[in-house]
């Protein structure tokens, strides 16, 4: 079920990434229609691969069949997102603009339908070669609440920041707009969802109070033995309770619970409940869950400095025979996407993984210096593999496998100096990560890429060689005077926006820049305000929702006319339309409206 995570966590990294476009090339009906039927085809491709695997009477094969079919769905919705647009159904409505975890949080409902499908058919054909006694209901249920607790984190946090926009109050633009802020605001909340989240994913898996006088008692004496403090023992009802497992969840004592299945008190002798729980007791001794924080906020630090960059250089991409169909800013929000996810992917079943897997072996080392031996975690391992459908050589890239961890188990009963070279393996793994993460960071924020002057004349270069191949490219011309802009070359900057203006006259963004310049520019021979204005406002006509800087680029013209009355209802609906730098914004406001 490790998987689904992964599959949550792409499928919404494809739903954030996302940008909103000026045009849309398909009907609302349309992409409906082929929203739907994206679904019947799923549906008919889970059923035909999951025959195969009945036919054969081979459960390896339906779960291979699973993994490749959730990969089916992530590419089918990446499909739906970028060439079909259908976040363009809702995402123009402005309850969405103002609250940006909507349009999202649709998205990954309509691929948790997705998912649904494959559960649903890989269930009815799964009891047919191995019947478990788990109900569907109970079967869907326990993936949903499984999965979509990982998503939980980024709800919080986009919620957060959509909610801080309407809190005003001093300094919130550096958590708002600064890249140093927001990291600092995003830790603190993942700080306090740390400690929350326990109790709300506790509600969500409907967890009820441990009342096995066995399992407490053995609790209680583990507890006072190893200096582990928890809130409350709970049983997990997950796959009904069928399933043999342990889990703990909380960072704090306060909010730390201990979570056992039915089967694990029914079906474990005494010292094997000792054994597992000494094992949930090792994640918490050796910090894993810290350090899973820790190792995650490293990526996605080393991913901000590291990956945008390469999305952006996807900007200046030869892509002229595709551009006609697919626009280019749908391409480079789906190449983001796309290097995001799949960065995402490698990193969690490579990198997570590898300390995924050397922590659960630490727990197990952790369980055997407490329990004194290995037999008892050994003979719990035989007895899950005899019970269940997993088998002791089954690949599995979040543990070892059975007979891994068996081996190496007796392997340390027989030499205990293994246990410490172990724990130097993984402090050494620790060390060189982070040590790279920090590289990463340093760098990145020191030199400031997307101002790179080096990086900005290369881009200028390979665009002028794009423009010689392709002359009717209006998008080459108008990334040609956003660099030049950033060079403040005005001159050429001008010539290339009137380039692009020539070939399509209808460019809100193109035309808003183009103004900015003659509104703005100190160069007598090219500050031309009527002009500016003119441009400004055919900007405003032309975009169905104008974001706050078109606005912005109207006021600023008619304050420097001295059309204050004007002026100000534009600075005011750029206030009012902003999302990032309020702060810019609201001392424009100030600045014009002062006047009137």
């Amino acid at each position: 079920m490790f998987e689904n995570i992964i599959y949550f966590i792409s499928a919404l990294i494809l739903s954030v990434l996302y940008t909103d476009q000026d045009t849309n090339n398909f009907s609302i009906k349309f992409s409906i229609g082929i929203l739907i039927l994206s679904y019947i085809f799923l549906y008919f491709l889970c059923s035909f691969f999951f025959k195969k695997a009945f036919e054969n009477k081979n459960l390896d094969l339906l779960k291979k069949y699973s993994k490749r079919l959730s990969i089916s769905a992530i590419i089918i919705f990446g499909i739906n997102i970028y060439v079909f647009e259908i976040p363009q159904i809702f995402i123009n409505f402005k309850l969405f603009s103002l609250i940006e975890t909507l349009g999202p949080l649709i998205m990954i409902f309509l691929f948790t339908g997705k998912m649904l499908i494959i559960w649903e058919r890989f269930y009815f054909f799964q009891q047919k070669i191995f019947y478990d006694g788990i109900s569907k209901k109970e079967f869907l249920v326990t993936q949903l609440q499984f999965s979509l607790p990982s998503i939980l984190p980024w709800f919080i946090i986009s919620c957060a920041f959509d909610i801080l926009k309407f809190f005003p109050f001093k300094n919130k633009e550096f958590f708002t707009d600064s890249v140093i802020g927001q990291f600092i605001y995003a830790g603190l909340l993942i700080a306090a969802i740390s400690v929350f989240i326990p109790v709300i994913v506790k509600k969500f898996w409907k967890c009820q109070k441990l009342e096995d006088i066995e399992t407490l008692e053995i609790l209680e004496k583990l507890s006072l033995q190893t200096g582990v403090k928890y809130k409350e023992a709970l049983i997990w009802p997950i796959f009904q309770g069928k399933m043999i497992t342990a889990g703990v969840i909380g960072l704090f004592k306060n909010f730390r619970y201990i979570l056992v299945t039915k089967a694990f008190c029914d079906y474990l002798a005494p010292e094997e409940k000792k054994a597992v729980i000494a094992h949930e007791f090792g994640h918490i001794k050796k910090n894993h869950m810290v350090l899973y924080l820790l190792i995650f906020g490293g990526f996605i630090i080393s991913s901000y400095f590291f990956l945008e960059p390469l999305a952006f250089i996807f900007l200046f991409v030869n892509i002229e025979n595709i551009n006609s169909f697919f626009p280019r800013q749908n391409l480079i929000s789906l190449f983001t996407a796309f290097l995001f996810m799949t960065s995402f992917i490698l990193f969690f079943r490579y990198i997570f993984g590898f300390f995924m897997r050397n922590f659960e072996r630490q727990a197990d080392l952790y369980s055997f210096l407490v329990s004194g031996s290995s037999f008892p975690l050994v003979s719990t391992f035989r007895k899950i593999s005899r019970l269940t459908s997993e088998k002791d050589d089954e690949p599995n890239w979040h543990h070892f496998n059975i007979n891994e961890r068996i081996e190496f188990l007796l392997k340390c009963q027989m030499d205990k100096t293994l246990v410490k070279k172990h724990d130097k393996k993984i402090n050494q793994n620790l060390l060189i990560y982070f040590v790279i993460v920090a590289a990463i960071f340093f760098t990145g924020y020191k030199t400031d890429f997307y101002k790179n002057t080096i990086i900005n004349k290369k881009a200028e270069k390979f665009i002028m060689e794009e423009i010689k191949k392709n002359p009717a490219d209006f998008e080459l011309y108008h990334y040609l005077g956003d660099i030049l802009m950033e060079q403040k070359n005005e001159e050429k900057a001008v010539h290339a926006y009137e380039k692009a203006l020539l070939i399509n006259q209808k460019l809100p963004e193109t035309l808003n820049n183009l103004a900015w310049i003659y509104i703005t520019s100190e160069n007598a021979n090219i500050q031309n305000l009527e002009k500016g204005i003119a441009l400004a406002q055919k900007a405003v006509n032309l975009k169905k929702n104008p974001p706050a800087f078109i606005f912005d680029t109207l006021a600023e013209g008619l304050f420097r006319k001295k059309d204050f009355d004007k002026a100000c209802f534009f600075a005011k609906k750029a206030l009012e339309k902003a999302q990032d730098n309020k702060k810019y914004y609201s001392q424009q406001a100030d600045k014009i409206c002062g006047n009137y």
